[in-house]
Formats: C-alpha cells, sequence, structure tokens
C-alpha cells in the first residue's frame, strides 16, 4: 500500500512542477507570477519596462515601451503607439502555454492570429476577469524567443466600445454587436501594376474595400485605403467608369507601385484600422516635420 501513496505522492509533485494543464493541452499559468504582482506594475510605470522567470516552465517573459529592451534593432518601430511582448522560452518540449498579463500593462482586446516580430510564430489574446487582463496563449515546438506588437490605439478603441456596450447593456439590457472582419483578402498581383497603369476588380454587386500598404518596410505593414483618383495624391487611387459599377479601376500613380490587397463586403473593422494607420502615419509626418524644422533653426543665421 505505501508503493501506491508513494506513486501519488510523485504524481502531485510533477503537477506541482509543471503547472496546471487543462483539458486542451494549454499550461495554464494565467496570474500565478510576478508581473502580475503589484510590484512589477509599479516597476513598469516608473522604468517602461517589467521582466520575469516563470517557476513552473522555463520561460521568461518582458513587458517594455521601448522595442530596444525586448531586443529589436531599427527604426522601423512606433515605440509612442506599441507595447512590446517578449516571450523567451527554453525547454525542448513542444506545449502551449497561456499567461495573464493585467490591464496596466496594456488596454485588453482580443486578437487570433497575432504576428511576431521576426518570427513565425503567433499569439492569441482574449479578454478576461472583465478586462483587467489579457490572456496571451502562445504555442511553442521548442527553444524559441518571440516578441509581440500591441497597439496602444487599437486597445483603446476597443476598451472604450467595450465601455460603451457595457452602458448600453446596463441601461436597456439590448447588447450592441460586437465589430468584427468579415471575408478574405486577395492580392493584386504587383507585376500586373506600374506606373500610370490600371487593373481591374470586379464587385460581384458588393462594396469593394481595397487597401495598400503605405509602410512597406521589414518590419511592419501599415494598410490605408485606396482614395478615389479625385482626392489625395497616394501611389495608387481608384475610380469607376460612368454607367459601370460592376467594376473598379485600380491605377497606379507611381513607379514603385505599393503591395495592394481587397474583398468582398464591407469591412468596417478595415476601415477603422486604416484609420489609425493613417492618424499614425500623420502623426509620424508631424514628428518629422518638427525635426526638420528645428534642424535648419540650428543652421539659420
Amino acid at each position: 500500500m505505501s508503493g501506491k501513496y508513494e506513486l501519488a505522492g510523485l504524481a502531485v509533485a510533477l503537477v506541482v512542477l509543471v503547472g496546471t494543464v487543462s483539458a486542451s493541452g494549454v499550461l495554464a499559468i494565467d496570474d500565478d507570477h510576478q508581473l502580475a504582482r503589484d510590484a512589477a506594475v509599479a516597476e513598469y510605470e516608473s522604468t517602461g519596462t517589467a521582466s520575469t522567470s516563470l517557476v513552473r516552465v522555463d520561460m521568461s517573459v518582458t513587458v517594455a515601451e521601448s522595442h530596444e529592451a525586448v531586443g529589436l534593432e531599427g527604426a522601423g518601430y512606433t515605440d509612442f503607439d506599441t507595447t512590446y511582448v517578449r516571450l523567451e522560452y527554453r525547454e525542448e518540449l513542444s506545449r502551449t502555454v497561456r499567461i495573464y498579463l493585467p490591464d496596466e500593462y496594456f488596454r485588453p482586446r482580443p486578437k487570433d492570429g497575432l504576428e511576431a516580430v521576426e518570427s513565425d510564430n503567433t499569439a492569441s489574446l482574449e479578454t478576461v476577469d472583465g478586462r483587467n487582463y489579457t490572456a496571451v496563449r502562445v504555442s511553442f515546438s521548442g527553444p524559441e524567443t518571440a516578441v509581440f506588437e500591441l497597439s496602444k490605439q487599437a486597445g483603446l478603441v476597443f476598451d472604450g466600445r467595450g465601455e460603451v456596450k457595457d452602458l448600453v447593456s446596463n441601461r436597456t439590457g439590448v447588447e450592441l454587436p460586437s465589430i468584427q472582419s468579415s471575408g478574405q483578402w486577395s492580392y493584386v498581383d504587383s507585376t500586373a501594376l506600374s506606373a500610370n497603369t490600371t487593373v481591374a476588380l470586379e464587385t460581384t454587386d458588393q462594396e469593394l474595400t481595397l487597401q495598400y500598404d503605405a509602410d512597406p518596410s521589414v518590419n511592419s505593414s501599415s494598410w490605408i485605403a485606396v482614395p478615389d483618383c479625385g482626392g489625395a495624391s497616394a501611389p495608387v487611387c481608384r475610380f469607376t467608369r460612368e454607367g459601370s459599377n460592376e467594376t473598379v479601376h485600380l491605377l497606379s500613380r507611381s513607379t514603385e507601385t505599393p503591395e495592394v490587397r481587397y474583398k468582398h463586403g464591407n469591412d468596417p473593422l478595415a476601415g477603422l484600422k486604416s484609420s489609425i494607420a493613417d492618424a499614425r502615419r500623420a502623426a509620424a509626418n508631424a514628428l518629422d516635420g518638427l525635426g526638420d524644422l528645428l534642424n535648419f533653426a540650428d543652421y539659420a543665421p
């Protein structure tokens, strides 16, 4: 009988060491880590960086406001609008890890398939505990370091919408519908576009959501709505021919044609993301202009 008790005790010890694994095979760290403590939050608010090593799995987690603090290099990062999460997994075992990060680090928002920077891995985000935490779930097949960028603006939009939904639901008992992306993106063959050439896209009797990548850098992309040809001066624009609304024509106005994507039907979330990206570009251009002005002032007589 003593042998059975010894085996049972060993099994309990193993569970304590490796953590709780759910029925879906997810190692649920949840809020059982130092980054969920007030001291780590205070450090983050003071220095812009907080990190910890997990006990139940050989893995460290860092949350930072600077891309350099998570090991990223280059000028293609918008630190003023981004929170970075770095996960360094050091085990040979393949597993999925879930960890809760408090809303003091970044405003929670749901997201599936969030792509890591300079890595093929993806993360899923889910709001928990009334949007007080974000559940970050990532699968690893072996030792790997994955860094994820989270837009502060996107978090503000979702958080504001959540507050409005809660207010309306509490006052009226009616829940507002959620905004969801719809349809699959198709991409225009870039070889078919050169300066002053057009490509015809069938609408199939639906509104056509059409975007181009305004920031085709290695580390990021910035999808902006393709404007009408009579409006803003973008490298590509759209127009329709009189008497024919079944086809949208895409016109290239630059020798360096950007990547263009489209989907059939109105996608409100794509439009929202486009507006946010456009605002971020405008802010960056304003900062560049201010820098040029200051440089000119340094050399002005």
